[in-house]
């Protein structure tokens, strides 16, 4: 797309009044954008209704598109439509996708393979450690990692991605120069540096609950397959694995213990067929058709030399014993099978809590950091 018809796609896109759909039925009704926008609002009346076309005649009235297309240049963003070639073919292939997108960050050939790593915002500390091993590993191989940006399994997915030196798409519920949610804003930063940030909704437009299916449809439809870590039975995160599905994407789901609230969606999908997802270098071979060696092909705690240098004995095999889910000290000293007094015990936890190793999460209930 030439230059002077961007300015006029960024006129179109940033309509809070439009749908996809009424977009892509101008861009199909008229020879060019910059024609649609000196076009008679008569011609607009055969795409909009009578409110439609008012609403639109009273946003173009105040829009300036050359000042407007200057200032979006200026914040480094982008407008690719789905008439350029740097539109993302998968999103092509989605039913009715998003006429054009606003980006801010660095443009990925969008052939190569990706996927989305989703699930709970309020997730476990097995859920972070998950996320971060799988995430970190695909984006070792080459994959891209997508997701909403969200708290939770999102956002640490996406951290982990970059940190391995992989990039990143996220994908917002908001105007791209909008950061949702606030507390990622050095998540959004990174991105924009070292990866990518996307959007259909105009620019400054606020993050609305209805906004989220939208930007989930996004998510899914920029990727080849979607693994859920970790989701509750009723959530947004299973909304977005409906789509994936109606999308033809595939569904790879992390397993969890059947009495975890947080596993209960997952689990669910398995009893409804989805793939199992307990080697990360098994699913890296289907998604990319290659073989990789990977430094760990399946999951495990990090315990390594480094972990444990300067700890005492009785912190090494406290450390040991704990896992990502909670345990007492009651049961921890039960399993010690070691001569140790509870404020011993009491004590070499504060130890390890205060080295950044491990963490209380209540009173006299552990778990690995």
């Amino acid at each position: 797309m030439k230059e002077q018809e961007k300015i006029y796609a960024c006129w179109l896109m940033n309509c809070p009044t439009l749908s996809d759909r009424q977009k892509h039925k101008f861009s199909q009704t008229c020879g060019s954008l910059e024609e649609l926008y000196f076009s008679s609002v008569k011609l607009w009346k055969t795409v909009l209704t009578e409110k439609g076309a008012t609403d639109l005649v009273q946003y173009t009235e105040h829009w300036k598109p050359e000042e407007a297309f200057a200032g979006m240049r200026e914040k480094k963003i982008e407008l690719i439509t789905i008439l350029d070639k740097e539109y993302p073919d998968k999103l092509k292939e989605i039913p009715d996708p998003p006429f054009g997108l606003f980006v801010r960050g660095k443009l990925k050939n969008s052939s190569s393979p990706s996927v989305a790593v989703i699930g709970a915002r309020d997730c476990s500390p097995y859920g972070e450690h998950v996320a971060r091993e799988v995430a970190g590993m695909m984006a070792t191989a080459g994959i891209t990692v997508v997701s909403g940006m969200a708290r939770g399994i999102d956002g640490i997915a996406q951290r982990a991605a970059l940190d391995a030196g992989g990039f990143s798409i996220g994908v917002l519920g908001s105007g791209v120069d909008v950061c949702y949610p606030s507390q990622n804003r050095d998540l959004y930063e990174k991105l924009t540096d070292k990866g990518m940030v996307v959007s259909s909704f105009p620019l400054g437009y606020p993050a609305k609950p209805l906004n989220f299916p939208i930007r989930n449809r996004i998510v899914s439809g920029l990727v080849d397959a979607v693994v859920v870590v970790e989701a509750r039975k009723k959530s947004g995160t299973l909304i977005t694995v409906d789509m994936a599905l109606e999308q033809g994407r595939e569904v790879y789901v992390i397993p969890g213990r059947i009495t975890d609230e947080l596993s209960k969606g997952c689990n669910a999908l398995i009893a409804q067929g989805a793939n199992i997802l307990t080697s990360v270098e098994d699913f890296i071979k289907e998604i990319t058709g290659e073989n990789r060696i990977l430094t760990t092909g399946s999951f495990s705690l990090p315990q390594n030399s480094s972990t444990m240098s300067g700890l005492s004995t009785v912190e090494q095999k406290l450390l040991g014993l704990l896992s990502y889910e909670p345990k007492s000290t009651h049961v921890i000293m039960y399993e010690l099978e070691e001569e140790i007094s509870l404020p011993q015990l009491s004590s070499s936890l504060m130890m390890l809590c205060a080295a950044g190793k491990i963490r209380q999460i209540s009173p006299g209930q552990f778990c690995l950091l």
